[in-house]
């Protein structure tokens, strides 16, 4: 695009990311280039838009001024172009998604295999990890998360919303007999989750009208105050407990003990025998999988074609 500045665009930038290195990497040019780009601005202007030190770049308050009128004339600028050029090329170019461990190997092939088709132009790779990703450092487009986004400056868009399964696997059933009540759970071994905070999932449940609450000793946990809440019964798991979906789901398989994860991660070993779902029906909450990206790239025309592709896979595989 040429910008209605020379260096409006760049500044935009630079003042969305918060350094020159990070607006080069989303431009496609060099941190020098940027710079030069707003000095010409700045020179053109007669004001100073930056504060500029070795570590950081901040706005003055011209550059504020300037920001909240050039941001959505930019964006639309930016709309204007992709839109003929996704008319005239279909969408092109490469995105770097991040996703959950848990997630990744389930529903990636299917998204990638989709894309391919739709979107030959279009090349996906995936960076499978349970951490919160640097967008900028780590040159990551979109961010597939399961629970509520932590970073109020990403755009948000949720796909579905899940909900929990308890299950375990026949053997240990067979062996440790099948909890009749959500009170019968403290008498079996209940394999924790642990998030990347290091603390354990709590497991939620409806309450039965004349079921006690139950108590845990365990410290290191994700427990919230009790409330008021008389539907809602909370225990916390006293097993074995791991922080990766996939050895989780396996410690279920090999008999280890009860656990609960969302149902997509279980559902086909329910359907085929090998976990058996317990107290069902009694499991209580849900967890939203959404799409994360940054800002600049509301309207980027790859990333709503591989959000869309998304919603449709999972959509159709989970519901």
């Amino acid at each position: 695009m040429e910008p209605i500045f020379d260096g409006l665009q760049e500044f935009v930038r630079v003042a969305q990311t918060g350094g020159f290195t990070s607006a080069a990497r989303m431009l496609g040019v060099t941190p020098s280039a940027v710079s030069k780009a707003v000095r010409r601005l700045e020179t053109a202007l007669g004001v100073a838009l930056l504060h500029r030190t070795s570590r950081v770049v901040t706005l003055t308050a011209e550059g504020e001024h300037l920001l909240a009128t050039a941001e959505p004339v930019v964006a639309s600028i930016e709309e204007v172009r992709a839109s003929f050029q996704e008319h005239a090329k279909g969408v092109l170019g490469h995105c770097r998604i991040s996703m959950p461990s848990a997630f990744g190997p389930l529903f990636f092939g299917r998204v990638a295999a989709i894309a391919a088709k739709e979107h030959p132009g279009l090349t996906l790779e995936a960076l499978v990890t349970d951490r919160y990703v640097d967008f900028a450092v780590e040159r990551v487009d979109i961010a597939i998360r399961l629970g509520e986004p932590p970073d109020s400056r990403l755009i948000a868009r949720r796909i579905l919303t899940m909900d929990y399964v308890t299950a375990a696997a026949p053997a240990y059933l067979e062996r440790a007999g099948t909890p009749a009540t959500v009170q019968e759970l403290a008498e079996h071994v209940c394999v924790g989750f642990r998030r990347q905070s290091g603390l354990v999932r709590k497991w939620d449940f409806h309450r039965e009208a004349t079921s006690p609450p139950i108590e845990s000793n365990s410290a290191a946990t994700d427990s919230e105050p009790e409330t008021a809440d008389a539907k809602a019964e909370t225990i916390v798991p006293r097993g074995p407990s791991i922080d990766d979906p996939s050895t989780y789901r396996a410690l279920l398989i090999e008999g280890v003990g009860i656990g609960q994860a969302p149902r997509y991660l279980l559902n086909r070993d329910i359907a085929e025998g090998r976990l058996v779902e317990v107290l069902p029906g009694a499991s209580r909450g849900n967890i939203p999988l959404t799409c994360l990206f940054p800002r600049p790239l509301v309207r980027s025309p790859k990333v709503r074609a591989v959000i869309n592709t998304f919603e449709h896979v999972l959509k159709m595989h989970i519901g």
